[in-house]
């Protein structure tokens, strides 16, 4: 679990917020992979963004469960655009179209 310290690190590397909880996206700019994904380093260890974000605000993440992101962004670490989910789900709404789309925007961005 990140603490304090970790997320205002975290913030510091957003691009784009109106407020804490703000409906638009928080476009990182934190430790991305080529896939658009951001992973941080917390306790020596790297974890994925999207899940030390949904940790700190929302709670421990149930075992076996992946987090989404519901707008579609990758880079986007907006808490409430995450959600917890199956594999199974997760694979699916990867899958979709706007998924996809937003991924080829986003490497053309980058």
């Amino acid at each position: 679990m990140i603490e304090e310290i970790d997320y205002q690190r975290i913030l510091s590397h957003v691009r784009k917020k109106l407020g804490p909880l703000s409906d638009k996206c928080w476009l990182t700019t934190y430790g991305l992979s080529i896939d658009g994904y951001a992973k941080i380093t917390v306790e020596g260890k790297q974890i994925p963004l999207q899940r030390a974000v949904y940790e700190y605000i929302k709670g421990p993440i149930p075992e076996g469960l992946h987090i989404h992101h519901i707008c579609h962004v990758p880079a986007c670490c907006n808490p409430n655009h995450l959600e917890a989910v199956s594999p199974q789900e997760n694979n699916h709404l990867k899958r979709s179209k706007v998924f996809w789309v937003q991924l080829s925007l986003f490497r053309e961005i980058k």
